[in-house]
C-alpha cells in the first residue's frame, strides 16, 4: 500500500499549522514533514520544536523532518531532542537529514560549510549510538566524546528511522551506506531521479543494506487540469527559479541546464512536466504511478504551493481534501 506525506516549509501560527496537519490526518495522509532554513523570512527554522507542538494535536500522523541539517547541531543535543520528540509523539518520529546547501544557514552558526560532510556523517553515527541507551564513546574528525549516555531513549524500537537526503551521486551513495532510506529532493526530473536511483541501489547492494526510496514532489491538484495549471504552474516555476539562483539545479544530471543564462529561461514547459505532479485526480494518479514504477518507491511526500503562496489557505485545504478523497484510495 502506498503512503503519502505532506511537506511544509512555511512558518505559520501554530493554530493554522495544527489545522492543516489535522486536516491531512483526517484525509488519509501518513506523514507530516517540516524543513529547516535560517536567515529566510517565512521559512521554518526549527523543525523539531514545531513537530513537538504538533505531537499533542495529532494522533496518527508520522512526524518527520525533510530535512533537518545535522551539521548545525551538536549531535548529543540532536539525539536527545529527537528522542524526547519520539517519546512525546508515541513513537511517530522520522528523522530526515541532509547536508544543507545554503551558505547563509552555516554562516548564522559560524560553521564552515566545507565541513558539512564530516559533520553530517559523524552526527548520524553518534545519534545511532546515543539512541541505544548505553554509555558510549566516539572519536572522529569533528567530535570526541567519552562515556556519554543519552536519556530517554526513543519510544520506537530499536530506534526511529533515519532518512538521508541526496541529490548528487555521492549523496545517494551516502544514504545507501548510513541511512535507512534515500529521501529524494523535489527538484530534479524523473529521468535524473532514475539515474540517482541506480547509483543508490548499486551502493546498497555493495554494502548489504536494505534500500528504500522516499520521493518528494510538488503537487498541484484541482477539479480540472486547467484549474490546476492556473493555480500551481506559476508558483512552481518561481520555486524552481529560486533553486536555480541558489545553485540547486544539477546540470551534471541535466546537461540542458548549462545553456540557461537567466532565470527567465526557466519555464513551465522545460521544468514542470517531468517534475510536478499536476492536474485533476486522474492525472495525478497516472503521474504518481509513473514515478512509483520508475523508482520502486511507495512513499511520496508533497509540497502544495498554490498561486498566492501561504496565503492561499482555502486552496491548500481543498487540495488536501481532494487528494485524500480521490487519489489516496486508488493506491490502497
Amino acid at each position: 500500500m502506498a503512503r503519502f506525506g505532506l511537506y511544509v516549509g512555511a512558518q505559520m501560527p501554530l493554530e493554522q499549522l495544527s489545522e492543516l496537519a489535522q486536516h491531512a490526518e483526517r484525509h488519509g495522509f501518513d506523514g507530516w514533514f517540516c524543513t529547516e532554513h535560517h536567515q529566510q523570512r517565512g521559512i521554518n527554522p526549527s523543525p523539531l520544536v514545531t513537530l513537538a507542538a504538533l505531537a499533542g494535536r495529532t494522533q496518527r500522523l508520522k512526524l518527520g523532518t525533510a530535512v533537518l541539517l545535522p551539521p548545525l547541531y551538536h549531535p548529543v543535543r540532536l539525539a536527545t531532542d529527537a528522542a524526547v520528540l519520539d517519546q512525546l509523539s508515541g513513537g511517530r518520529l522520522i528523522l530526515g537529514a541532509g547536508l544543507g546547501y545554503q551558505g547563509v544557514d552555516f554562516d548564522a552558526f559560524g560553521i564552515p560549510i566545507r565541513q558539512r560532510v564530516s559533520l553530517l556523517e559523524e552526527a548520524i553515527a553518534i545519534t545511532r549510538l546515543a539512541w541505544a541507551g548505553e554509555p558510549f564513546s566516539f572519536e572522529g574528525k569533528r567530535y570526541h566524546l567519552q562515556d556519554v549516555t543519552v536519556v530517554p531513549t526513543p519510544a520506537q524500537a530499536p530506534r526511529p528511522p533515519i532518512w538521508l537526503a541526496g541529490w548528487t551521486e555521492p549523496g545517494v551513495r551516502r544514504a545507501a551506506r548510513i541511512g535507512d532510506a534515500w529521501l529524494t529532493d523535489p527538484i530534479v526530473s524523473l529521468s535524473a531521479t532514475k539515474l540517482l536511483r541506480d547509483a543508490y541501489l548499486d551502493e546498497a547492494a555493495r554494502h548489504g543494506t536494505r534500500p528504500e526510496v522516499v520521493l518528494m514532489r510538488p503537487l498541484g491538484i484541482a477539479a480540472s487540469r486547467e484549474r490546476a495549471m492556473e493555480l500551481y504552474a506559476e508558483s512552481n516555476v518561481a520555486t524552481y527559479r529560486y533553486y536555480w539562483r541558489n545553485g540547486a539545479l544539477n546540470a551534471d544530471l541535466e546537461p540542458w541546464l548549462r545553456e540557461i543564462t537567466g532565470e527567465s529561461q526557466l519555464t513551465w514547459e522545460n521544468l514542470g512536466p517531468e517534475r510536478v505532479i499536476l492536474g485533476d485526480p486522474a492525472d495525478c494518479i497516472e503521474q504518481i504511478r509513473s514515478w512509483f514504477d520508475a523508482t520502486g518507491s511507495d512513499y511520496m511526500i508533497f509540497s502544495i504551493s498554490p498561486r498566492g503562496g501561504a496565503g492561499s489557505w482555502a486552496e491548500t485545504k481543498a487540495a488536501i481534501e481532494l487528494f485524500g478523497r480521490e487519489v489516496i484510495p486508488a493506491f490502497a
